[in-house]
C-alpha cells in the first residue's frame, strides 16, 4: 500500500472525529514524520495524505496525473506498508498479527462488467453515515440488547479537480 500527498485545494475530505489528516496520521505509525521529512514543516499543512493502491499508483497516478506530479500538487511518499487484498481488489487489509485498519480504495478499474470507483459522495458520506448509525445504536433502546457491531468509516478523501468536473459535464451532454 502506498501513500501520496495531495494539495488540499484539489481534495474533498470527511472524518468521523478530528480532521482528516489527524485520523490518517494516527492510524499509520511514522507516516506524519515521513511526510514532514518529504515536504518540510512549512508546507505540510498545504497537503492531505491519501492511501493509494499500488496498482493505481503504478498504472494511473504516474501516467494520468503526470502534470500534478510535475507541479507537486501530488507528491509520492516513499512510505509503504504490507497490505493485502481481501475478497475485493479494492479492500486492503494489514498483514497479521495486525488486524486494522482495513482500507477501501477507489481504483477506477473495470471489473465484472462495471467500472469500480468511489464517487465524491461515497467517500465523504462514509464517516457521516457512521456517525448516524452510532447515534442510533447508542440512543435507540431497540438496539441496546442487540449484540452486533458496525465497522466505523473513519475518514474519506476524494481527488477533486475542477477541470475533471467540467470534462464530465461536457461528456454527459
Amino acid at each position: 500500500m502506498k501513500f501520496i500527498l495531495i494539495n488540499k485545494q484539489i481534495t474533498r475530505t470527511s472524518a468521523l472525529n478530528n480532521h482528516f489528516n489527524d485520523v490518517v496520521y494516527q492510524l499509520f505509525n511514522g507516516l506524519y514524520d515521513f511526510a514532514v521529512e518529504t515536504v518540510g514543516q512549512e508546507a505540510i499543512d498545504n497537503y492531505n495524505v491519501m492511501v493509494v493502491h499500488p496498482w493505481q499508483f503504478n498504472e494511473i497516478i504516474v501516467k494520468d496525473y503526470a502534470q500534478e506530479l510535475k507541479t507537486q500538487s501530488i507528491i509520492p511518499l516513499n512510505y509503504q506498508l504490507n497490505y493485502f487484498a481481501g475478497l475485493s481488489f479494492r479492500t486492503l487489509m494489514p498483514e497479521l498479527p495486525v488486524t486494522s485498519p482495513h482500507i477501501k480504495l477507489s481504483t477506477n478499474v473495470h471489473i465484472t462488467g462495471e467500472i469500480r470507483t468511489l464517487s465524491e459522495q461515497t467517500t465523504t458520506n462514509g464517516p457521516k453515515v457512521t456517525q448516524i448509525l452510532n447515534n442510533i445504536k447508542e440512543n435507540d433502546p431497540l438496539f441496546h440488547n442487540i449484540n452486533a457491531e458496525t465497522i466505523d468509516e473513519l475518514a474519506g478523501i476524494h481527488f477533486y479537480n475542477e477541470a475533471d468536473a467540467t470534462a464530465i459535464k461536457n461528456f454527459k451532454k
